[in-house]
C-alpha cells in the first residue's frame, strides 16, 4: 500500500532533511553555554578542594586573592553549585555537540537540558549573590582599584558590575530560550527525527 503522507513530515525519508541554519547556530551557541557553564564548575570546586590552584589563574593578583577568598568564605553553597554546573553544563556540551554531528537525539531530552541550564543559571544567580558582593568589595578594596573608584566615584563601580552581571544572566537565558525556540521549529524536529532507511525498505 502506497504511503501518500508528504515525504517532509516522514522521518524516514531517503533522502536527509537539511539542518536549519537557525539550528546550527542556535546549538553552536548552546555548546560554548554549556562548556563555560561546566568550567566554571570545574573552576569552583578546583579552588575551594586546592586554594593553591588559584596562582595557575590568568588574572590579576588583586582579583585573583579576592574571588579565593570570597570561595572559600562561601565554599559550602558554592560546592553545590559547582558540582551541579559540572554535570548539566556537560550534558549540553554532549548533546548539542551529538545533535550537530547527526546523532538523533529525542526533542524532549534536549529541552529537558536546556531547561536545566536555565534553572541552574537563575538559581545560581540567586544563590551565589553572597560570592559576588563579596568579590566585589574585595577587589574595591586592593589599593590598584582605589584610583578607579576615587576618579568614577564610591558608587559607580558597584552600580556598573551589579548591572553587569544583571545583564550576562539575561543574555545567557535568552541564548539558551532562543535554542529551546529552534528546536521546536518544524524543520529542526524534522531534522532531528530523521531515520535512515535501511537497506531492506524498498
Amino acid at each position: 500500500m502506497t504511503d501518500e503522507r508528504d515525504p517532509l513530515n516522514r522521518s524516514d525519508s531517503a533522502e536527509r532533511p537539511r539542518r536549519p541554519r537557525l539550528l546550527l547556530v542556535s546549538l553552536l551557541v548552546a555548546w560554548f553555554l554549556g562548556l563555560g557553564t561546566a568550567q566554571e564548575g570545574i573552576l569552583v570546586a578546583r579552588l575551594i578542594n586546592d586554594p593553591l590552584s588559584a596562582d595557575q589563574m590568568d588574572a590579576a593578583p588583586a582579583v585573583r586573592d579576592a574571588l579565593l577568598q570570597a570561595i572559600q568564605s562561601h565554599s559550602n553553597n558554592l560546592l553545590p553549585i559547582g558540582v551541579a554546573q559540572l554535570l548539566i553544563g556537560g550534558c549540553l556540551v554532549v548533546l548539542s555537540a551529538a545533535v550537530l554531528f547527526g546523532a538523533k537525539i529525542p526533542v524532549n531530552l534536549m529541552l529537558q537540558v536546556l531547561g536545566a541550564n536555565v534553572a541552574l543559571a537563575l538559581g545560581g544567580f540567586f544563590l551565589a549573590a553572597p560570592l559576588r558582593e563579596a568579590l566585589l568589595q574585595g577587589v574595591l578594596q586592593t589599593p590598584e582599584f582605589q584610583r578607579e573608584v576615587q576618579a568614577l566615584g564610591q558608587t559607580a563601580p558597584e552600580v556598573m558590575y551589579r548591572w553587569f552581571s544583571r545583564l550576562n544572566l539575561a543574555l545567557h537565558v535568552g541564548a539558551l530560550s532562543l535554542t529551546a525556540w529552534a528546536l521546536t521549529r518544524p524543520a529542526a524536529r524534522r531534522f532531528m527525527a530523521y531515520r535512515a532507511p535501511s537497506q531492506h525498505e524498498s
